[in-house]
């Protein structure tokens, strides 16, 4: 937490003497009670500037810095700290004694509704109470960890106050950390002793100061200007409406991993050292297993992201046996539906993932046909702009004959109209050339051109070139590119927030290169601390993150196929690809059945208890006992774990291990490395194609959920799920 606080804002907290009889109104506040000598003057300045405080007279005119804060005013300050429209939470509280025509009742239902505030009891808010320190503290704390890190924090510093056993249990982690950061700091008492008072009460003149001090954490933005506070308040808080514009995001070749290293390596260039993505609220993962491999490669993962139906590595929006049926992919159904459409690559327009939007083909590396089929796409009005490499695969004669605006000038950029093609190198682009557009301001214009129509757009953005580099083993460039990706989430961001009409999906094709970084990563460690693991794709699951109306369907485990069936359903289009069923393996009925057979393991309210140790370093997990899932579950391809990691100490991931009735053995690899204390996460365990059958469990004896060496961790399963589905249609 400290690196992100500046020692000048250390602010003493002590019980001061208002003046009184002198009223002066300053020149630069409406206030006639605060003056510009008064030790309260500037934060009073701030947050009146700030539009946090306002006066408590129906003229404004007084600030009343002696009167104690009230819970719902503290509301209030943070609901338009954050800039929310209260039409969004306009209605009954849940409380009752808050109106919902009360002054405050936006304000008391927006922060319950994000779990900033509890009641009292009873059903009351208890709106007119005096807040106390430690509540004051509570409420910011859950304020601040709802946007930013929160987690670096030296509880010493709460720890030397002589009252801190007074202060409540709900209370001491909010407490520890306004302490260190100084938002709170001691009470003086009369014979010098500095406090904490958790259960003091807090003037308006004293909430100005803390609250200066919290919101300035907030200052600053990312180098590249596009991300700061106000667009991270605004991401959360934003009331979206029906989907009318679709912005698909595709960092190709991206993990989780490469997602926290790029964080690490360009921490000083980001807003609060968070990339833009990271500032989305809906967040879950996908897995990528094509038909022909448990390992996708971009031309299977891109089919499977347009169209919601699997297809084999190589095949584009076709199927897998003949090669020869076409998949309509979201794009298309998008221009069926009189949206405007497009798409941008950093690589060659025709490869892989834009040809799955766009193209129909039997093999990835067809780029000239790729190439002719999104030509006359452009000209029969179903894609209407094309922004990336790959001009030797065009005939640009052509192009330009039938009316398409084509250039290779980044400096036309910005003079185009549509139909636009953009062909800004022969092949891939050099996305370290200025000369260059960036992903971004492609973007950007892409978003000005398309947004243009009164029906709205379909645009997929591709960052390809994560996988390029992660195939090559380079982390530094690898995250350069995840980087300018994420310069480009920034632009979509800051568009939909402006039209909450639009809905962003974030994910990528596949993970490239298996890459480990260390279990407590920071920007000195990360790039000698991280080791690839191949030079090639791997199957672990990829991040999804999602904004706008609806996204909550996007939840739990997915598959990339469950992504354009989403899609397609804002399209509405319901009908659309091959979706997923997952069976449950633990319920309340046969929890006993792993703990009877495992004596390091026992049941809890909320699933089950596992302690690893050098003598207990297998959960030994009985399938056929479990459920009947040797003959409900077919073609069965991923198991999914939840654990919670209850222990002191971050741990690794467990491995899961597949026992075959023959005695034949495979281990699967889970897409997160560590899990901190606390965490909560699904890990996903792809399942080797080699093992691949109808009714798989039939054949399986047990699963093993371990480690391969001496290992102390413990930890709880909440459930285990297997993902069963028609591969195609």
């Amino acid at each position: 937490m400290k690196r992100f606080i500046s020692l000048f804002l250390i602010v003493a907290m002590a019980v001061c003497a208002f003046p009184v009889g002198i009223i002066a109104e300053d020149s630069t506040l409406p206030f006639t009670d605060v003056k510009e000598n008064y030790w309260f003057y500037d934060a009073v300045k701030y947050t009146y500037e700030e539009g946090i405080f306002k006066g408590t007279d129906p003229e404004g005119k007084i600030f009343a810095p002696a009167k104690n804060m009230t819970r719902a005013e503290l509301v209030m300050t943070l609901f338009q700290l954050t800039g929310v429209d209260k039409e969004g939470y306009m209605g009954e509280t849940g409380f009752n004694d808050v109106s919902s025509k009360s002054w405050m009742s936006y304000a008391v239902k927006w922060a319950a509704e994000k779990g900033y505030v509890s009641g009292v009891g009873n059903g009351r808010f208890n709106p007119q109470g005096n807040i106390t320190r430690q509540e004051f503290a509570c409420i910011l704390y859950r304020f601040a960890k709802d946007y930013f890190l929160t987690d670096d924090v030296d509880a010493s510093v709460l720890a030397a106050f002589p009252d801190v056993d007074t202060v409540a249990s709900w209370a001491k982690q909010s407490l520890e950390w306004a302490t260190d950061a100084a938002i709170i700091s001691g009470v003086e008492l009369p014979d010098g002793t500095d406090v904490v008072s958790p259960r003091g009460t807090a003037t308006r003149a004293q909430a100005a100061q803390m609250l200066m001090t919290f919101i300035k954490m907030f200052d600053g933005e990312s180098a590249d200007g596009r991300v700061n506070r106000d667009l991270v308040f605004a991401v959360k808080n934003t009331a979206y409406t029906e989907p009318r514009n679709i912005i698909y995001m595709i960092s190709d070749g991206t993990g989780f991993n490469i997602i926290e290293a790029a964080e690490n390596i360009y921490h000083e260039s980001l807003y609060m050292d968070k990339l833009a993505m990271n500032y989305i609220p809906h967040q879950t993962h996908q897995t990528t297993y094509s038909t022909s491999n448990y390992i996708t490669d971009s031309a299977a993962g891109g089919t499977a992201l347009a169209t919601g139906i699997k297809t084999a590595n190589g095949a584009i929006a076709v199927d897998s046996e003949t090669r020869t049926e076409p998949y309509k992919t979201v794009l298309e159904l998008a221009a069926e539906k009189g949206k405007s459409t497009g798409i941008i690559a950093t690589k060659s327009v025709t490869d892989a993932t834009p040809a799955s939007f766009t193209a129909h083909a039997y093999e990835r590396g067809f780029h000239d046909e790729i190439a002719q089929e999104q030509t006359e796409k452009m000209i029969s009005g179903e894609l209407d702009l094309v922004m990336g490499g790959g001009e030797m695969y065009f005939d640009t004669d052509y192009c330009i004959e039938k009316g398409i605006n084509f250039t290779t000038k980044k400096e036309e950029l910005s003079s185009t109209s549509l139909p636009f093609l953009g062909l800004y190198e022969m092949d891939a682009m050099d996305t370290f050339d200025p000369e260059m557009p960036t992903l971004s301001e492609m973007t950007d214009r892409a978003i000005e051109l398309l947004s243009e129509d009164e029906d709205g757009f379909f645009l997929m953005v591709e960052g390809s070139q994560v996988d390029v580099f992660n195939h090559d083993n380079k982390l530094q460039e690898a995250a350069h590119e995840l980087y300018e990706f994420d310069a480009a989430v920034a632009s979509a961001l800051r568009f939909a927030v402006e039209n909450p009409d639009t809905v962003i999906i974030i994910t990528a094709d596949h993970e490239t290169g298996g890459l480990y970084i260390p279990a407590e990563p920071t920007p000195e460690n990360i790039v000698e601390g991280s080791i690839y693991t191949t030079g090639g794709h791997t199957e672990r699951a990829v991040p999804v993150y999602a904004l706008g109306k609806g996204v909550q369907e996007l939840n739990g485990i997915l598959e990339n196929v469950d992504l354009a069936a989403f899609v397609a359903g804002l399209l509405g289009e319901e009908d659309f690809g091959v979706k997923s069923t997952h069976h449950t393996l633990i319920d309340e009925t046969n929890k006993n059945v792993i703990t009877e057979v495992n004596d390091f393991a026992s049941e809890t309210e909320n699933g089950i208890r596992v302690v690893y140790s050098a003598e207990n370093r297998d959960l030994v997990i009985p399938c056929s006992e479990l459920t009947d899932i040797t003959s409900a579950v077919k073609n069965v391809r991923a198991i999914h774990v939840e654990i919670t990691n209850v222990g002191d100490s971050i741990i690794d991931a467990p491995i899961l291990t597949f026992e075959t009735s023959d005695g034949g053995t495979e281990d699967a690899i889970p897409h997160h490395e560590y899990v901190q204390p606390g965490q909560s996460v699904t890990l996903a365990y792809i399942i080797h194609h080699g093992l691949w059958s109808d009714y798989l469990f039939a054949e399986c004896s047990n699963l093993y959920l371990g480690y391969g060496s001496d290992v102390d961790a413990e930890f709880e399963i909440g459930n285990i799920y297997v993902t069963d589905r028609a591969l195609e249609s």
